[in-house]
């Protein structure tokens, strides 16, 4: 596992003291002890973005399971899934290389501009700043018809609300949206 500095955790605690919550910037549950198994701290710049949070990211490795909550001041990153009954909170972008089936709220600290691109998001509830969308809406209301539960997806907000639409290779190319969805 990465040892990141003392300054680069919350509160300035050094990695082998546990974070008790009691220092300025303790709202990441994953700080200290707390880390989820097989998590890895990222410091710096290598989750790209994640500078614009001035917090480290999170890597993730393994299967967020029923009744687990992970939250991170940046970006997270997901090598797994996200079981229903899970909950991932970010305050930056979260990418989840697997399904997506529990609760993700990225941009938590009111960042509209964050985004959440998961495998699939069958049975998922996302909520990116103040906006939410819910697996059980119809397919009118995220903005494409015949949705494939076994596509890539990424939600954005758009229009004062949150979109999916399926990742297409063009999305990074194109200054982050997708060519289909305008």
């Amino acid at each position: 596992m990465l040892e990141p500095p003392a300054d680069a955790l919350p509160g300035g605690h050094a990695p082998d003291e546990p974070n008790r919550g009691d220092g300025p910037g303790d709202s990441n549950r994953y700080a200290g002890d707390n880390l989820p198994r097989g998590a890895e701290v990222v410091v710096g710049g290598i989750i790209p973005g994640g500078e614009r949070y001035g917090a480290p990211g999170l890597i993730v490795r393994g299967t967020c399971r029923a009744g687990e909550v992970i939250e991170v001041a940046g970006n997270l990153v997901i090598l797994g899934n996200v079981n229903p009954g899970a909950q991932v909170t970010a305050g930056g972008d979260i990418l989840v290389f697997g399904e997506l089936r529990g609760q993700a709220h990225a941009g938590a600290a009111g960042d509209a501009t964050a985004t959440i691109i998961a495998m699939s998001t069958a049975h998922a509830s996302l909520r990116i700043a103040g906006y939410a969308w819910h697996d059980d809406e119809s397919p009118s209301d995220f903005g494409h018809r015949g949705r494939d539960r076994n596509v890539a997806v990424v939600a954005r907000v758009r229009n004062g609300s949150v979109h999916l639409a399926p990742y297409r290779k063009n999305y990074a190319l194109d200054n982050g949206g997708n060519p289909h969805e305008r």
